[in-house]
């Protein structure tokens, strides 16, 4: 998942979900770490932008050690993470760490994140299909009862981010990309290559 579709930025489904989010995307990341189930993610490629927004809404994340790249590009176009990463990546990495992957924009490897804890571990790409549906066959052998309350109970203690934080994000993210400096950033960019399949986007963190 390479990152926002920025071509129709402004285009996202709207009305009132499950959560009393008003945008669609929150309501899918809120309703995920909120579920009675677990979630758990296999990264293998890239997460970048809102795929690694994306990966963050999950409650547990393996990645690919070879394959796995992640990263936050929403500066090289002048702006910040308006899908939860403000929110969220915070949460797993530490203000430093997080202040360090969201100013950088670079790319990090599997290995990387995991000392992070970006992500919980860096596995072995081989293994990481058997790995994960063995970690999931594992949980789901457990009490459903106790699954959801021991997640319920983590919620509380995390402090999980708030609507009005979440909302109040997503309206400072959208005002950034019609500053001028974002848009011809953007075009800029739309110029290269982006969000074609090529160079630009394969090595987007390197090339913004």
């Amino acid at each position: 998942m390479a990152h926002v579709e920025l071509l129709n930025v402004g285009n996202f489904p709207k009305g009132t979900g499950k959560t009393g989010l008003s945008i669609s995307w929150p309501d899918i990341a809120k309703r995920l770490e909120h579920a009675p189930f677990v979630s758990v993610a296999a990264i293998r490629g890239r997460a970048r932008g809102l795929g690694s927004e994306f990966a963050q809404a999950f409650d547990i994340r393996f990645a690919s050690k070879e394959k796995a790249r992640l990263a936050q590009v929403e500066i090289g176009i002048g702006s910040f993470p308006g899908g939860g990463g403000m929110e969220r990546l915070h949460l797993l990495t530490g203000r430093s760490r997080a202040l360090e992957i969201v100013l950088s924009g670079n790319d990090y490897d599997a290995e990387t994140a995991a000392l992070y804890g970006w992500v919980n571990r860096a596995i072995a790409d081989d293994e990481l299909d058997a790995f994960v549906d063995n970690f999931a066959k594992r949980i789901d052998s457990f009490d459903k009862k106790a699954i959801s309350s021991i997640k319920a109970i983590m919620n509380e203690r995390a402090q999980l981010p708030t609507n009005e934080e979440i909302l109040s994000t997503q309206v400072k993210f959208f005002e950034s990309l019609q500053e001028p400096e974002a848009r011809q950033r953007i075009k800029g960019l739309f110029e290269k290559g982006l969000q074609q399949n090529g160079d630009l986007e394969l090595n987007l963190a390197d090339r913004i």
